[in-house]
């Protein structure tokens, strides 16, 4: 006999620099009292994909705390969640590849992995435009610097010397960082993409993506989790050691009513035109129009301050009600977790749900709600999938 994993499952907080830094302890300590959620989960980003075009009060009350890119730095914030929490795990999901060095995230990590008996999962991505780009990286080198950065992981790890490598982007000579180790970081891929996925399978300790927006459906998560498995063990290692996450974009209120009202908002209808399928080719499956051309994807090319507000009405423009729809899981916790359920039986053990709602209606009441939908979501997904024996 061998044991399916348990659910574990992650929250988030917004970050956002209206709100005092420290209010994500009493955040973290209602997470760890819930006894529902295992992981306390933060975005490494510099700026938001929304252009101040659509992230108004003509469009979302929210808009009259400040822009969307006004946050507070993740790893601070993730050090502040630690200090609140004895069992809860520290969530980086995630990074990119690109505006951090392996030893610096490295170090990070293990200081995030040592705060609390939950341990810390990183997860690395090739990084997203809008977070690069601007900022005067290169996101051409994003694929590479991911690949070495891998197995610098690994080599710091190992070694209790001294490591030097000769990668594909990055050098060391001699670098050291000590040798003295506490828990073990994880290291996981986030992205879609097959270059990504085979990184995934070869180096890393887990893979997570968004669904349906990267992953666009259970069979397709399922496919890519048999793929990643197959990859593991031709690198020699152990396929059931290696994890699987899931960050699904969702809409949860208990009234029907309330989301179909949302679905006509324009921050929630602008975020299915970007958002909605990271590659737009994949809306013909559905046979949706796609509100950008086929060969676009927001990850390369999507650039939100250079976005004009006549650009981004015609974006709303291009976007149908049925691309809206298929963007987001929606529905009442029980009716999201029956909608999730499939991704966990295709092999996710990590669930990291992303409530977006508050956004469309916009007060602080609606994100006190949406906290305790998704507090609800997450005890019926860990109830419904305990970790049962299997042959």
């Amino acid at each position: 006999m061998s044991s399916k994993r348990p659910l574990e499952t992650a929250l988030y907080f917004w970050n956002h620099r209206s709100i005092p830094p420290k209010q994500v302890i009493p955040f973290v300590q209602t997470l760890e009292a819930s006894n529902v959620v295992d992981h306390f989960w933060m975005w490494d980003v510099v700026a938001g994909w929304f252009p101040p075009s659509v992230w108004t009060e003509e469009f979302t009350p929210l808009a009259k705390f400040g822009d969307f890119d006004s946050v507070y730095d993740a790893f601070v914030t993730l050090g502040l969640a630690a200090s609140a929490t004895d069992k809860l795990g520290m969530l980086l999901g995630g990074t990119n590849a690109l505006r951090h060095g392996p030893a610096e995230l490295m170090q990070r990590a293990m200081t995030l992995a040592d705060s609390t008996e939950g341990g810390a999962i990183c997860c690395v991505g090739a990084g997203e435009a809008y977070n690069t780009i601007p900022f005067g990286y290169d996101r051409k080198l994003s694929i590479a610097r991911m690949q070495d950065i891998f197995q610098i992981f690994r080599l710091l790890w190992e070694s209790d010397g001294p490591i030097s490598f000769d990668g594909r982007v990055i050098k060391f000579d001699d670098a050291y960082i000590g040798n003295v180790r506490g828990r073990r970081p994880s290291f996981w891929a986030m992205g879609a993409g097959p270059r990504l996925i085979k990184l995934a399978g070869q180096y890393a300790d887990g893979w997570m993506s968004v669904a349906p927006n990267g992953i666009t459906s259970p069979e397709a998560y399922a496919e890519r989790v048999k793929e990643i498995k197959q990859l593991v063990e031709e690198a020699g290692r152990d396929p059931e050691k290696f994890r699987f996450g899931l960050t699904p974009t969702l809409l949860i209120h208990e009234d029907p009513d309330i989301v179909d009202k949302v679905f006509d908002n324009n921050v929630i209808k602008f975020f299915a035109s970007i958002f909605g399928r990271v590659n737009q080719a994949d809306w013909a499956e559905l046979g949706v129009d796609s509100p950008f051309p086929p060969d676009y994807n927001y990850s390369l090319k999507f650039l939100p301050m250079k976005m004009t507000k006549d650009e981004m009405m015609a974006t709303l423009g291009r976007t149908s009600r049925a691309a809206v729809e298929h963007c987001w899981t929606s529905g009442s916790p029980k009716e999201v977790a029956a909608k999730l359920q499939p991704y966990i039986d295709a092999g996710c053990d990590l669930m990291a749900p992303y409530d977006l709602l508050p956004a469309g209606l916009g007060s602080l009441e609606e994100m006190a709600a949406s906290f305790q939908n998704q507090l609800e979501l997450c005890r019926i997904l860990k109830e419904n999938n305990p970790g049962l024996a299997t042959a």
